[in-house]
């Protein structure tokens, strides 16, 4: 995220998501909401307010609410 590759970090989180919603599968929730704590977060809405041209994936991403993602 901090090279700006926004549709690749995107994917990761998508990928993340995909994982089964069980026991075997907790590290992967528990990576994908460290992948959106506060602190990136912010990196992504720093990135959405910045003056140029907006990455496609920012708005998609900003959907995301990171109080809600991924709980288990």
């Amino acid at each position: 995220m901090n090279r700006g590759d926004y549709a690749g970090f995107e994917g990761i989180l998508n990928g993340l998501e995909k994982a089964p919603k069980d026991r075997d599968h907790d590290h992967m929730a528990a990576l994908a909401r460290r992948l959106v704590a506060q602190d990136r977060w912010l990196l992504l809405v720093d990135a959405a307010f910045a003056n140029r041209a907006l990455d496609p994936a920012l708005p998609r991403l900003l959907q995301r609410d990171p109080d809600d993602c991924w709980s288990a």
